[in-house]
Parts: C-alpha cells; structure tokens; sequence
C-alpha cells in the first residue's frame, strides 16, 4: 500500500495489513500521523466498492505458496548434500592417488639418497625447515589452579621399569639424591614413586624469598579403593566441585577417579570450580609452549630462567644455589621460556625448546646458544683439569666427560617451529647414565673444600727425562675389557711415551690388538703395568730413544731383526684399596 504523509507529501510504502488508526512516522520529516485508508479502491473510476474477503482462498494460497517453498528448500539440500559427497570423494581419490604416488616416490627418493648421498650435515639457522617432529598428547593444565609459574611432569614408575633399571640411573644419580626424590614425591604425591604412572607439578611463586607454592595431579599405575584414598585424603568433604573434594588444614585433594586424584594449597582450591571444566590460566609464554609438549616423555620442564633467578633461595637449598645459577647463564639474555623434555626407549632423545622475548630476538638467542653449546666441552675439559680428583674411578670418568658432552654437540640438530627454536638430541640409551654419573661427580668434586684437593704441581725445570726413566712413572689404571691398543695408548699418555704396535708381528702369535684387558692399579710403575699386559701373551717392547718411541712387538720378531727387547718390571701391581 502507498500512502502520502501529511506533513512533508512523502511517499510511502506500508504493509497492506497495517489497520486504520495505526500512528506511524515518516521516515524522511519524523513526523507521526495516523492511518486513514477506505476498505477497498477502484482504481479504474475511483468509485468505491466494497469487495467481502475470501478468507477461505487466501488461505489455500498461502498454503500452496508455503508448500512451494518447502519443496524448493528440500530439492536445494539434496542438491547441496549430492555436491558436497562428489566433492568429498572426489578429494578422497585424489588424495588417495597422491599418497600412493607421493609413496611411490619416497620409497625410490630414499633408494637412491641410501645408495648415492652421504649423510646430510645440519644446515645452517636460515636454510632450516620450520617443522617439527611429530609429539603426542600435550600436558594440559586441567585440576591445578590459575598461575602456575614453572610445570614438571615425571613417570616414575617408568623410570623404575626393567628397561630403564638396568641403566642403574639411581646409582648413577646417587643415594642422596635418590632419597631427596621419594621423599619429596612421597610428601606431595602420598605414594611412593614405583605406584605413581605420572605426576604433574605445578609451581606457584610468591614473593622473593618466600616459599613456592605446589599443586598437581597424580596418577596410579593402579586403580585403588576409596577407602585406601579416603585414609591418605585428610580433611572435610565437599561436594560443591561437581567431584568429590577433601578440604585439609594446609592442602585440599580433588578425586578424580579411581587412579587419579589432585591436590593444591587450601587457599586455593576454589579455581577448581573452573579448571575442573577447562585448563586452567598461565602465562601466555608457558602456555604456547605447553601446546608443544607429549606426555609420553619421562620428564617435561617448562620454566622461565628469569623466575628461577629471581626465586632461586625459594626453590633450591643455598648448596645448590652456584650451580642453579650457572646453569641459568648458560641461557642467553633473549630467552623467555625454556621446555625440556627427555624420552627413552632404544636411544636417547632430549627435545630443547627456547622461546624469544621478541621475536626480533631469535636469531640472536639461536646464535649465542649454539656458541654455548659448542664451547661446553672446553669449558668442561678446563673445569675437570681443576678439579684433580683424587679417586682413580672419578679421575677417569671426569676425565671422559668433555668428551661425552662433545658427543652431544655433535648428536645435535635444530630448527625453528612458530616463533621458537628447537633443538633435539639423539643418543644411544647408554649415554643418559654416562652423563648423569659425570655430572654428579663434577658436581661433588666442586663441593670438595680447596684444602682436600689435589692440586697439580708445578712442572719444574730439569732436562728430559729418557724413556726409560719415564716407564719407572707410578700410574693408576682401571682397565674393563679395554682393547689392548688403547690400554697401552693410555699408558703412553700417562707417562709421557709414544707407543706403537706392530700389528703384523701380533699376528704371527695369533694376538689381536682388540684384546681385551680386565685388572686394575694404583700408583704402579709403567712397567709393571706393561709386565701385566703383554709378558703373559708372548709380547715385548723395544725402545728407540732416537725416534723417541716404544714399539710393542713379540720376542722372536724382535730378536729376527737384531733388537734387545727392554726389561719389565714383575713387581707386584698395587691393587686399589
């Protein structure tokens, strides 16, 4: 219907079934006025007639016209769902097609690279490829409260599984800090570590100095009875959580399951009411590397080293505090968060992640870590060179450690993965309890007051010694099915005497120079040591003091070209006490 206003003679257009007396506006001047229109118009002689309603028709004609437009919606879904299937399986067989060609050619690809290529070397920060390797499950933050500071993740009930104990990583870690670990796992966990599948700990830091806040969640290896829980649960049950909780003096428990429980500070059990549902709130550092975590790994740590410099007293005992700091150097200035996590199962696999401040720091943060990480094993060598051990076993396995980092060096690879630097270790198993006993040591050889060390004596001015006069030198050896070329190669290094076996005359014995050799000395002369090895299997040395050397030979091929074999000491080797 069309229709004019009063006020301003706009037209306008209104629903033909607006009633008269209706109060509308005009849009155009805002000036409201009432509707006033006759019941029907002739428009052809403008006499007016009146024309009764076939309410009945109108009726059938909106039901045909709704029924047209249903059966119109009905054939547009068909059409879209038949275009939507062809698409889909249209892309399924092209995708299929692919996979297999792309198959195909993988399997040839790596036929050729296997035959032709030598192993690819690590590419330069630029030419690396942003991708990671495939992770499982993320650790969430679901059943512990909002701002966790620093997050740690164990499985100790694998790290006591027999494939993992027959390492002796608990030897290897020691007995203090074995005991150190059940009982802080005993205290917040309330079980003992061999029935515990998995612990996350949440740390929550308060001001300097003051002790850190723990909350967490608890795995079993297996289900247990209510009853068993309830007794280890002390405090008041409340059933406000949607779970059943326990609300203690100083720490609340959350039941989960019968496997899975947690437990957080009284004071901060109400952010249960929201994280029982969704995890809960962190900072956004943590939180996106978080995402980049797998709950198969061991052990899992997400930290910022800023937080642990700044609470460090609240964290660790003051012994430990130099050691704390110097590992937290060791980042450069540029990383904000840091995530670890360790895996092992046929080898060894370490996954760094360093996230920037900015990200107008990664390239720098990505060069002063790798200069750390190629300048440890010097920094090592100098450190183990100060130390002087004073246990024959200590000397050797610090002396072997500059070494073992350098193979990590080495067994390293990195890339970039959003905004972050990764950088994943790959060594054999062996190699975790190698280079844990090589850090405790170091660490308790540092701890050792100055007075009791041994400190190298100052080499003193006199005129060479002969070679004869460097055999007499007292040694320590510790030799365990060592080859025979290198155990007389240590001898050499220890006194001073380049060695050298003359493979060929061994051979006329049926001697081999991977031998192996199994006994141990202390402070003995070289030559007793040498009596030891090689008078038993046919063997002898023979000195050329003009070429400086000594070669390793046997009796019949030393007297056939006219040499006098040199005199071993049979003293009785000094065996370790």
């Amino acid at each position: 219907m069309v229709t004019s206003c009063p006020h301003c003679g706009s037209k306008l257009k209104l629903r033909s079934t607006l009633p008269n007396g209706k109060r509308v506006s005009c849009p155009k001047c805002g000036s409201p006025f009432e509707l006033n229109r006759p019941d029907s118009i002739s428009q052809s002689s403008g006499i007016q007639i009146a024309i009764p309603a076939d309410e009945s028709g109108l009726a059938r004609v909106k039901e045909r016209r709704d029924r047209e437009r249903r059966r119109g919606r009905r054939i547009m879904w068909f059409v879209a769902a038949m275009l939507i299937a062809g698409a889909a399986g249209g892309l399924t067989l092209l995708s299929s097609g692919n996979i297999l060609r792309q198959e195909n050619r993988d399997q040839k690809s790596a036929a050729t690279h296997q035959a032709t290529s030598p192993p690819a070397a690590v590419a330069p920060p630029s030419q690396l490829p942003d991708t990671a390797t495939p992770v499982g499950p993320p650790v969430d933050l679901k059943y512990v409260p909002h701002g966790a500071a620093m997050l740690v993740t164990l499985h100790p009930r694998d790290w006591l599984s027999p494939d993992i104990a027959k390492y002796r990583l608990s030897e290897c870690f020691g007995e203090g800090f074995v005991a150190w670990f059940n009982a802080v796992v005993r205290k917040h966990c309330l079980f003992d570590p061999h029935e515990i599948a998995e612990a996350k700990l949440c740390l929550y830091l308060s001001a300097p100095g003051e002790p850190c806040r723990v909350a967490g969640v608890v795995t079993l290896a297996v289900e247990k009875k209510h009853s068993e829980l309830l007794k280890r649960f002390q405090g008041t049950r409340r059933d406000d959580f949607g779970l059943p909780a326990y609300r203690g003096t100083t720490t609340s428990y959350l039941m989960i399951d019968e496997r899975t429980f947690a437990f957080c500070p009284t004071a901060m059990a109400e952010d249960w009411q929201e994280t029982i549902n969704r995890p809960a709130t962190t900072k956004e550092s943590l939180f996106r590397l978080l995402r980049s975590s797998d709950r198969r790994d061991l052990l899992t740590l997400v930290f910022e080293p800023s937080d642990i410099q700044l609470h460090s007293e609240s964290l660790v005992s003051k012994r430990v505090l130099p050691l704390v700091h110097r590992l937290m150097d060791w980042f450069a200035d540029d990383v904000e968060t840091v995530f670890w996590g360790i895996r092992m199962d046929t080898s060894l696999r370490s996954r760094l992640i360093l996230r920037p401040r900015t990200k107008f720091d990664q390239s720098r943060m990505e060069s002063v870590t790798q200069n750390n990480l190629r300048e440890t094993p010097g920094r090592l060598l100098a450190t183990v060179r100060e130390l002087a051990p004073r246990r024959l076993g200590v000397k050797r396995v610090l002396g072997r450690f500059p070494a073992m980092s350098l193979a990590v060096e080495r067994g390293t690879s990195r890339w970039r993965q959003d905004g972050n630097n990764v950088w994943e270790t790959t060594l054999p198993a062996v190699a975790l309890p190698n280079l844990v006993l090589a850090s405790r040591l170091v660490w308790e050889e540092t701890q050792r007051p100055a007075s009791t060390r041994v400190e190298p004596k100052p080499k003193a001015s006199i005129s060479p010694k002969t070679i004869a006069q460097k055999l007499a030198t007292p040694i320590d050896c510790d030799f365990r099915r060592t080859p025979l070329h290198e155990a007389v190669a240590f001898i050499g290094s220890e006194v001073g005497v380049k060695f050298e076996l003359a493979r060929d005359d061994l051979k006329l014995i049926g001697v081999t120079q991977n031998m192996p050799q199994e006994f141990t000395a202390q402070q003995t002369p070289a030559t007793a040591v040498l009596h030891r090895m090689l008078t038993g299997i046919g063997l002898v040395i023979v000195i050329h003091d003009a070429e400086q050397r000594v070669v390793v030979t046997t009796a019949a091929a030393a007297k056939q070209r006219g040499e006098t074999p040199y005199p071993l000491d049979a003293e009785t080797i000094a065996e370790p006490k």
